[in-house]
């Protein structure tokens, strides 16, 4: 009692529509400027099938990748405002959206990673943080200048200690 294999390898199914070389050829030369939906309704097959078969070619090394989405010019913009700009805002300028801005950048090695006034919810200014690093370097005591700039102890030991400036976010970028 051994039943028949549901599939038989090679064959296509009979409601299905086995790929031709044609039909790849075709594929592969109206993928990289179209959608899978367009290439889809093209072939008269479904997205999902397009999709299967453009995994297939992919490991056989016979699909090109995509064109690629941003010009060189939207690429420079993306590494020219990353200290004054968030993905978001440099999205809305490119009208893309902030998922494939932020891939685009992480592949160009660009940190969006923003310290000192660049941050959006500064609290001290760089002008005070300067401030406590060149009278501690004067040689005053922490309980000195905090009473100076009427800030804890606490945050005064901080802000020499942990806080950076924007020119150190610029000078550890230029240094890479």
């Amino acid at each position: 009692m051994n039943p028949e294999p549901m599939k038989t390898p090679e064959v296509c199914p009979k409601h299905g529509q086995a790929w031709t070389p044609e039909d790849d050829e075709l594929l592969i030369s109206l993928y990289p400027d179209n959608t899978a939906a367009i290439v889809a309704a093209r072939l008269g097959r479904t997205v999902a099938t397009i999709y299967r078969r453009i995994v297939i070619l992919r490991e056989e090394y016979r699909m090109p990748p995509q064109k690629d989405h941003f010009t060189d010019e939207q690429k420079a913009f993306i590494r020219d405002n990353c200290h004054a700009m968030t993905y978001q805002q440099v999205a809305d300028h490119l009208g893309k959206s902030k998922k494939n801005v932020e891939r685009v950048a992480r592949i160009m090695g660009v940190s969006y990673y923003k310290t000192g006034n660049l941050h959006p919810n500064t609290i001290y200014p760089d002008s005070d943080v300067l401030r406590v690093r060149a009278l501690r370097d004067k040689g005053m005591l922490f309980r000195e200048i905090a009473r100076i700039l009427d800030v804890s102890v606490s945050v005064a030991v901080w802000m020499y200690y942990k806080r950076k400036t924007k020119a150190d976010t610029i000078a550890k970028r230029q240094s890479q």
